[in-house]
């Protein structure tokens, strides 16, 4: 038997570990000094109390259970992770390795040899995070462009039939078809910006500008007795998707809106600020220039515990069917992935302020596109349009053929490709999809290109992973007659008078 070494008490002192000797009841009979490192308690403060008083209500049960088989198989060893109070209040993660030492003597108790594992804990959960995400991503994905070719051909019939019969019982139905198309439409783009699976397509924005731009359609989704109020400083421009930044007003202003009681009020200010010591919002941003869109709302507010979740992807405090629960983690996506972040202040019956902080962009802003529909004069020139959905292939061939353009339709890019060598004059423009069998859009293109140099392209897409050539024009599916052809149009130079 090894005698204890006199170096033993040093040995505890220094170890990263906490050494803890319990009662069979739980009760702390030692503790070492990292003690206090770990959990913030110093060893003369627990000596004495109980050792469950300390552990997650959610864990006792476990450890408890754990305790009963440690003292029924003495020298057994038994491992567990829990969540242990901190003096701070917070809780660390805790992972114990402990033996009932009863029939020791020496001991008489429970050894318990435990080590902070908060960290890695929070770097699994991330992992799990990911995971998920990546799991739903590939779901979204994979769902996308099928379920935007279907939303596209109801968009198109339920637009044909409302222009037939504009005031008659079919023109309503067809516009309440289109209002649930375009809606589901929307829930695809959140779920592939959530899951960081939507194509971008960044240019300099005017935030200020943009927001006046989407005021008429904010203020659809409010009722009468909200107050919709403004403070927006010209000149704040960044680098965003134009409709993702719609997303992410439209989904704060949603969020806010349901949080109102009647009478409330939604402000949006819309500023640019300066990095300054001291302030919350930008604290641990490089120095620079920011935009900050503060969306703030006189609504019910949210307790701690909620506010801790808001970001949660599908979190929601909201009754089944009211919501789901994607709109602050969509709003948390965008802005990550546009180099900002989401801020959020609330205090339950006081309201909410989410603000989003996104780096000052310089150069020349783009111009909003305009909201409202205008007519659009008739076409002209001939098109090689090539998609392998049949009923999006027919409904776009008539929109173009009905606007004056000449079609010439293929089923896929290798059937376009032999259109294209067999065509005798060149093509004004190729329409083509970007996910399609035997050749993808974007080397339909590339051989396209070899016979007609610069060649004029509009790529469609409901939702792709394929790279595509840099400035690439993309129509994203569903698409309107109207933004069909305002893109063809815009890209032959043919503007409306």
């Amino acid at each position: 038997m090894n005698p204890i070494p006199d170096f033993l008490p040093a040995l505890v002192e220094s170890t990263l570990d906490v050494l803890i000797v319990l009662e069979i009841d739980g009760t702390f009979r030692y503790a070492s000094p990292s003690l206090q490192r770990v959990t913030g308690w110093q060893p003369d403060e627990v000596i004495g109390t109980n050792a469950f008083a300390y552990i997650h209500a959610g864990d006792q049960a476990m450890v408890m259970g754990i305790l009963a088989r440690m003292l029924g198989n003495p020298g057994v060893e038994s491992q567990a992770e829990y969540r242990f109070r901190h003096k701070d209040g917070s809780w660390r993660w805790v992972q114990s390795l402990g033996t009932s030492r009863i029939n020791d003597p020496r001991v008489r108790g429970v050894v318990v040899s435990a080590r902070d594992i908060t960290e890695s804990q929070r770097l699994s959960e991330q992992l799990q995070q990911t995971q998920r995400l990546e799991a739903i991503g590939r779901l979204a994905g994979g769902i996308a462009h099928d379920f935007n070719n279907i939303l596209t051909n109801i968009l198109g019939c339920a637009e044909s039939i409302s222009e037939r019969d504009p005031d008659g019982d079919l023109g309503r139905a067809a516009r309440q078809i289109s209002g649930s198309a375009e809606r589901a439409a929307e829930l695809t783009r959140q779920l592939l910006v959530f899951a960081r699976r939507q194509v971008a397509h960044p240019v300099i924005l005017d935030l200020s500008a943009a927001l006046a731009n989407q005021d008429t359609f904010l203020r659809r989704v409010l009722s009468p007795s909200h107050v919709l109020a403004y403070d927006l400083q010209p000149g704040a421009q960044v680098r965003i998707d134009p409709n993702q930044f719609d997303q992410v007003v439209m989904n704060l202003v949603l969020n806010a809106r349901d949080a109102l009681r009647a009478g409330g009020q939604i402000s949006i200010a819309i500023n640019i600020r300066q990095m300054e010591v001291g302030d919350p919002v930008l604290a641990g941003l490089p120095t620079g220039s920011y935009v900050a869109v503060a969306v703030a709302d006189t609504g019910s507010g949210m307790l701690p515990e909620v506010l801790a979740h808001a970001c949660d992807p599908f979190f929601t405090t909201k009754e089944i069917g009211k919501g789901t629960g994607l709109g602050l983690s969509v709003v948390h996506g965008i802005v990550s992935a546009a180099h900002g972040r989401l801020h959020l202040i609330s205090t339950a019956d006081q309201g909410t302020i989410a603000t989003v902080i996104l780096p000052f962009a310089e150069g020349e802003p783009a111009r909003p596109a305009p909201r409202e529909r205008t007519p659009l004069p008739a076409g002209g020139g001939t098109l090689l349009l090539v998609e392998d959905d049949p009923g999006i292939r027919q409904l776009t061939t008539t929109l173009l053929v009905g606007a004056g353009y000449t079609v010439v339709s293929a089923e896929d890019g290798r059937d376009g490709l032999q259109r294209f060598q067999a065509h005798l004059l060149p093509f004004d423009l190729l329409i083509t999809d970007v996910v399609m069998p035997h050749l993808d859009g974007p080397r339909l293109v590339v051989e396209a290109r070899k016979i007609q140099p610069g060649l004029p392209v509009l790529y469609m897409s409901g939702y792709h992973e394929v790279t595509m050539d840099p400035g690439a024009q993309v129509l994203d599916k569903p698409f309107t007659a109207a933004r069909l052809l305002a893109r063809v149009r815009s890209i032959l130079g043919q503007r409306t008078p």
